[in-house]
């Protein structure tokens, strides 16, 4: 994408502030084309909606600060954050003013591509704009901060966040579960169930993410039966794992050597409902490498091809590695492949018929 757009709509910008509104003189007219530009951004077609931003500029009209967030999380999600900048500072300068959920999407853009440096300066920067951060504006820093092991830094930065909340008493679910997820990787167990009895002493309704940081927890630092234990207690609290809490699990007994019993818990991850994914498998056939079972390892492989999921390259280089024979394996892919063929051509021939 050029930067003629960006010159553009900086040229028409100003023309608004003199007063040189031309055009426009329908309100359903602008809310019609407000709506497409909103749409095209979550549909992904950034370039059509930057194309009729700039032309309703042209026209003397400025969108709504809710459409210019959309084009700002739009040029975030594919990583051009220096003209998503850009837009945000002409929106101090021209209108319409930013909002918190303006700097929000920004912020979390810069953190995402590991800028924290300019996130936090961001943020030091939205009292002077005279906006206030919210939790949403925390969570999103002390998430980026937490996972640079910068726990003190993240907690400095909550408290002066949340000073002058009224509710600041009242502890963030995410929050207190990306501090708690911190406190495990750095092995720090006991502040991490401190944590967690904290947040139930205090009603907080924990969530089945909550509960996967804690099982995640206890399975890395090979405390099998308390990651038993709380996956037991989802159940009694109506929760309902999630592959991810599957994948854990199986991940753990992997690691230790438990094949058969990593291939049990599949079996009941699927009697759950719950089909397992790429991860499962990616987990578990690297478990029969390691262990020399390279016959279950390729069953395993042709149970995702029997159930149309096309293993991801990883696990096609496991296999090869173990096995040592390419041609073999790709042979059977391709008796596998003529099979479908074969399946879809009869199906084809029966819905003519």
């Amino acid at each position: 994408m050029s930067d003629f757009w960006v010159k553009c709509c900086r040229e028409n910008l100003c023309l608004v502030k003199t007063g040189l509104t031309i055009g426009y003189a329908c309100e359903s007219k602008y809310a019609e084309d407000t709506a497409t530009i909103r749409r095209l951004c979550l549909d992904g077609k950034l370039g059509a909606a930057v194309w009729l931003w700039g032309k309703m500029a042209q026209k003397g009209v400025v969108s709504d600060v809710f459409t210019h967030n959309h084009i700002v999380n739009g040029l975030c999600k594919i990583g051009l954050l220096d003209k998503a900048d850009l837009v945000v500072r002409e929106m101090l300068e021209f209108g319409p003013r930013p909002n918190c959920a303006t700097y929000n999407t920004l912020i979390k853009g810069y953190c995402a591509v590991n800028g924290v440096d300019r996130a936090l300066y961001l943020f030091s920067t939205m009292t002077y704009a005279g906006i206030l951060p919210n939790r949403v504006t925390c969570r999103i820093l002390v998430h980026a901060l937490c996972e640079k092991g910068l726990l003190m830094e993240a907690k400095r930065m909550l408290e002066e966040v949340l000073k002058d909340d009224d509710e600041k008493d009242i502890p963030d679910l995410v929050i207190s579960t990306v501090f708690m997820d911190s406190y495990f990787k750095d092995g720090a167990i006991i502040q991490a169930l401190n944590l967690w009895n904290q947040m139930l002493q205090n009603c907080t309704k924990v969530d089945v993410v909550a509960y996967n940081v804690l099982i995640n927890g206890f399975c890395k630092s090979q405390q099998m039966n308390l990651a038993y234990g709380y996956a037991c207690e989802m159940f009694k609290k109506g929760l309902l794992p999630d592959a991810f809490t599957y994948n854990i699990i199986i991940g753990a007994l992997c690691k230790e050597g438990k094949i058969s019993e990593a291939c049990y818990t599949i079996g009941v991850m699927s009697n759950m409902g719950i089909m397992p994914d790429q991860i499962t498998y990616q987990i578990v056939i690297r478990g029969f490498c390691f262990d020399g079972e390279i016959v279950r390892a390729k069953n395993l492989l042709w149970c995702m091809l029997s159930n149309l999921m096309v293993p991801k390259p990883l696990i096609w280089n496991l296999i090869m590695t173990c096995t040592g024979d390419i041609m073999i394996l790709v042979m059977h892919f391709l008796q596998e492949i003529r099979c479908w063929i074969l399946v879809f051509a009869l199906m084809y021939l029966l819905i003519m018929l």
